[in-house]
């Protein structure tokens, strides 16, 4: 065994690397990229990590290539990440995009070279057999089809989610650990979102889109909460009562900065 092959495998034995972030549309913990590097980066000694990517075109489109590379002296071990690059997603720029995908490759490329296992339980850190109990190994499942990370990204664009909803909705379309199931589950949950708000006037349309800006910019979780204060600030007896005119004016408000509750 080589120099940097010894070094690689006493890295992946002594990687601990928790998912210490949480999911809350599909539920379930997870690591980032950021995580990843900063549990491996006191562990190097003499070697380093160099991460690229770039894009490659495949059967099913366009994806990111990522490569995670770990250099001692001339040698080098690599390994290889792909992620989607979606044709859009909702509230996000073409560069934030390919920078999303970009962070997601790099992260199954970090995995692959050192050896960590996004299968495992969502509490369980990365031992690599070090005293480790086998756990009963779960039914294997297929993972989110690219054309459902496309529909997702597309459906909670449509169903008026604000910015906090549609990023949970991004990572849990671009997680490598949703599965094909829970995708499916989560695109009819939003189809019913969409169509819901079909059928709502353009008034009611502005009512939820107020309410639902007015949470995000305030910090207010309490949706009756601000409810109370967005009546306060139109000085009626209910939201329906208000004219288009004024809540359009008052989302404006909102929006820039000028108009804060209390």
């Amino acid at each position: 065994m080589s120099k940097i092959q010894k070094e690689l495998a006493r890295i992946q034995q002594e990687l601990n690397a928790p998912k210490s972030r949480r999911n809350d549309f599909g539920k379930y913990n997870y690591r980032s990229t950021e995580d990843i590097l900063s549990a491996v980066k006191p562990l190097l000694g003499e070697c380093s990590v160099l991460l690229s990517d770039g894009l490659v075109e495949l059967s099913t489109g366009v994806y990111i290539e990522a490569i995670a590379s770990l250099l001692l002296d001339d040698a080098t071990i690599s390994a290889n990440g792909y992620a989607k690059e979606a044709d859009k997603q909702g509230g996000m720029a073409p560069a934030q995009i390919t920078g999303s995908s970009s962070s997601y490759a790099r992260k199954y490329a970090l995995n692959g070279l050192f050896a960590i296992d996004d299968t495992a339980d969502d509490d369980a850190t990365n031992t690599h057999g070090k005293g480790a109990t086998p756990s009963k190994p779960n039914k294997p499942s297929s993972k989110i089809t690219p054309e459902q990370t496309i529909e997702i990204l597309d459906l909670a664009e449509k169903a008026g989610l604000d910015e906090t909803k549609q990023k949970q909705a991004r990572d849990f379309a671009n997680s490598d650990k949703t599965t094909e199931e829970n995708a499916s589950a989560f695109i009819a949950k939003l189809k019913g979102m969409v169509d819901a708000r079909k059928h709502k006037t353009p008034k009611e349309r502005l009512i939820d889109d107020l309410i639902n800006e007015s949470m995000v910019t305030w910090g207010i979780k309490d949706e009756d909460q601000v409810v109370s204060q967005l009546i306060l600030k139109l000085k009626v007896n209910s939201l329906s009562n208000a004219t288009v005119d004024a809540m359009k004016e008052l989302m404006a408000g909102v929006k820039d900065g000028s108009v804060v509750p209390f």
